[in-house]
């Protein structure tokens, strides 16, 4: 029988503590933090906080996870990345020794899951697709950097900091803020609102709402922002600006504005399908649970609906 298994509750999809051993909890955790760094790559949102991931069930040194997106239709492509990502991130723990990632409810999800499990690549499992998906991996990556910056800017002039102190911050003062102790800089991280036992995660921005707190999490934002930084930029010693364009310009206090104003208008597309897929992904769990069944036409995708593997996109 299996160490420990979680399914997502079509009503709540919140972990919930497992009545586990401490060894057993402690690979339950490994395996929700691995999948914690999984992101969907269009939204740069992890796949845990998007609730993508529909069951865990850990037997010994073996991890099965199963996991779901808003629709049938989805991007064959994104699917892709993300499966194979889970695997990778499961891979890496030091006693996993079978892995096993399952995408359920999905048109290509045969073909996905044959060829990410029998380690396939995605050219030769899609071997008509266009380009190859480094590409758009790295496509979304640079995205991801200007959204991460422009959040993270956002929160430092709320803050307190004017767009000069911004500019004249290096990549040193950044890692100084990402040291500060997560928990005592935040009043709900580790908190009982997570609940006793409850895996580890960062604390997600619809609980502080339902708390009533708007504390800004500097200490993680500032370093999913250097995550990034390390690519893109240009050179990233302690004594670099902490602020530059992707391609490593330096911007002037006096462009800031402008910068963000068009950082802002190329994301507002990626918040918007963020949470068209939360009402999706909520609707049809509550088909799944009236029917039984999923409904796999009456919610477009907010990918391509109905194409076959396409690499490149507009965004």
């Amino acid at each position: 029988m299996p160490l420990s298994e979680y399914t997502t509750p079509a009503s709540d999809s919140e972990r919930p503590p497992p009545a586990l051993s401490p060894a057993d909890q402690y690979r339950q955790a490994d395996v929700w933090r691995a999948l914690d760094t999984v992101l969907d790559p269009e939204l740069d949102e992890a796949v845990t906080s998007l609730d993508f991931v529909t069951r865990v069930e850990i037997d010994g040194d073996a991890v099965a996870v199963d996991f779901r997106l808003p629709t049938y239709w989805c991007s064959p492509n994104f699917a892709w990345i993300m499966a194979e990502d889970m695997r990778d991130a499961l891979r890496a723990l030091p006693w996993a020794r079978a892995v096993k990632v399952t995408l359920a409810d999905h048109l290509f999800a045969r073909k996905i899951n044959a060829a990410v499990n029998g380690g396939v690549g995605f050219g030769e499992a899609f071997v008509d697709a266009r380009g190859n998906l480094e590409e758009l991996r790295a496509t979304f990556r640079r995205k991801a950097y200007l959204g991460r910056m422009a959040e993270l800017i956002e929160a430092l002039r709320a803050d307190g900091r004017t767009d000069a102190d911004l500019l004249a911050m290096t990549i040193g003062d950044l890692r100084t803020i990402a040291r500060t102790n997560a928990a005592a800089a935040d009043p709900l991280a580790g908190s009982a609102l997570q609940g006793e036992g409850a895996q580890a995660g960062p604390v997600t921005e619809q609980l502080r709402r339902e708390a009533g707190t708007t504390h800004i999490d500097l200490h993680g934002l500032a370093a999913r922002y250097l995550q990034l930084r390390t690519l893109f930029g240009g050179a990233h010693g302690d004594q670099e600006a902490a602020f530059r364009t992707a391609d490593g310009v330096d911007i002037a206090p006096a462009d800031l504005a402008t910068f963000l104003r068009g950082v802002r208008m190329a994301r507002r597309g990626v918040e918007a399908n963020g949470e068209m897929c939360r009402i999706y992904l909520r609707e049809r769990r509550m088909l799944s649970t009236r029917e039984g069944s999923d409904d796999h036409s009456r919610f477009p995708s907010h990918a391509s609906a109905g194409q076959g593997p396409r690499v490149q996109r507009d965004a």
